[in-house]
């Protein structure tokens, strides 16, 4: 990671260089463009100026004392109708007709014209400044391009040695930050308990603070999955043990005639709460890995179910001497039809368990307005024994049990409300819970109508 920053610094580094090189290479190409120009124009008011110099004879003299100079520009003498008279670098007889030269046509018109292209006669790129003279006849001074190239190539040493000394700085520059950089990223790692997040640059901080949120996220992660697999071993070793036990007593024969029938209903309890067990974690571990359902989203009504329930919920209920009820209206969602079965199932059965005898339990749903979000709120109401508040934070989480002996003695898992809770996430709900010890508890779930919309608030207690 470091060596890809710091090969992306330099990168960078240059890049801009070479950029800023261009840059200034047009401008200074511009510039020494303009000197030139300004030069010809000097030298051809120069020349215009001097006795003589519309004659060719005359002005050949002069130019040749101007070459002694080493000046090396070039003169034109162009008469009114185009025809050359006199050309400092070629035989004016063999010359074309000018008339049609911009920078002639332009000082004909105006007094005076300037232009630069590509000249087929010493064939560079060259520019011109013309001037009409009082006789009618245009003079005409001009260079060649390769004079401002000269100019600036004469520079190129300077600016490679520029370009070596500013990558050295960036390169060095950029190990620098690269490290300051990484500081405070490998401080982390090193340390994920750490409380406090390390000292970096204020445009880092929102991604150290994120990084840390999510060590701490990973961290609890990995101690819930520990927990859960003490639990689940600690779940799975009391009924294992007990199936162990009965079935040893009659393997031996120790066991009496009489006893032999309690044993073996013993070891069918145990064994009906193992799968149970099992079932629920598998069932949870498919709601973790956000498994897809076999059955497709549909719209659902979730009053239907509950009434459908609570029917199958009857004899379970009378075995515990507990009325169940239901009430309310259709009410449809979209959702995953078995998801919406285990939700039901679980709150009611739950609230059931943990009953008093000739207690109730009443289920109701209704379609109700959160705000703007249409949504489908499940309540279920219990005269059970209640949850104490310092407990009501807690009771979602995986084996957690208020009351450990009670929960056993039902048969519970302990996975039940987990399994709620995941449920009513997915599908982007919200779960709410009142209770008072003696009096009863009451749970509130609300579900949005589509499926895919989030309601506000979260989960909790």
């Amino acid at each position: 990671m470091k060596k890809k920053i710091n090969q992306y610094l330099i990168g960078v580094s240059a890049f801009a260089i070479a950029l800023t090189l261009i840059f200034t290479t047009c401008i200074f190409w511009r510039v020494e463009l303009e000197q030139g120009m300004e030069s010809l124009r000097e030298t051809t008011r120069l020349l215009a100026s001097l006795e003589g110099a519309g004659q060719p004879e005359s002005l050949a003299a002069y130019v040749e004392a101007w070459e002694e100079r080493g000046e090396g520009l070039r003169v034109t003498l162009i008469a009114q109708d185009g025809n050359v008279l006199y050309d400092s670098e070629a035989d004016a007889a063999g010359m074309d007709n000018h008339a049609d030269r911009p920078e002639v046509e332009e000082a004909i018109r105006s007094g005076t014209g300037e232009g630069m292209r590509y000249s087929s006669t010493i064939g560079a790129s060259t520019i011109y400044c013309a001037m009409r003279m009082d006789s009618g006849s245009v003079l005409r001074t001009s260079m060649t391009t390769d004079g401002v190239l000269h100019a600036f190539l004469q520079l190129i040493p300077l600016a490679i040695v520029m370009i070596a000394v500013l990558v050295a700085l960036a390169s060095v520059l950029s190990m620098v930050l690269t490290r300051r950089f990484i500081a405070p990223i490998r401080e982390m790692a090193l340390d994920p308990l750490r409380k406090e997040t390390p000292e970096t640059y204020r445009e880092l901080k929102p991604l150290m603070e994120m990084i840390s949120s999510q060590q701490k996220e990973v961290l609890a992660a990995a101690g819930m999955r520990q927990e859960f697999t003490a639990n689940v071993s600690h779940e799975l070793k009391t009924p294992l043990t007990a199936i162990s036990g009965y079935a040893e007593l009659i393997e031996t024969g120790i066991a009496p005639e009489k006893d032999v029938m309690r044993f073996a209903q013993e070891i069918h309890q145990n064994a009906d709460r193992l799968l149970k067990l099992i079932n629920d974690i598998i069932r949870l571990s498919e709601l973790d890995m956000g498994a897809a359902e076999q059955d497709r989203e549909e719209r659902v009504d979730l009053h239907a179910i509950a009434k459908g329930c609570v029917e199958s919920l009857q004899v379970n209920a009378r075995n515990y001497d507990v009325t169940i009820s239901e009430n309310g209206e259709c009410a449809q969602l979209t959702a995953y039809r078995q998801q919406m079965e285990e939700l039901v199932y679980n709150l009611c059965d739950n609230a059931i368990r943990y009953n008093v005898k000739g207690g109730s339990v009443s289920v109701s749903v209704e379609p109700i307005h959160q705000g703007e979000a249409a949504c489908v709120c499940l309540t279920v109401r219990d005269t059970g024994i209640g949850i104490p508040n310092e407990h009501l934070g807690r009771i979602f989480e995986r084996f957690y049990r208020v009351d450990k002996s009670r929960s056993k003695q039902t048969g519970g898992t302990g996975l039940g409300l987990a399994i709620v809770k995941h449920i009513v996430a997915q599908a982007g709900g919200t779960i709410r819970i009142r209770s008072t010890v003696g009096k009863g508890t009451t749970i509130t779930v609300l579900l949005p109508e589509e499926r895919g919309s989030r309601l506000e608030n979260g989960n909790g207690a």
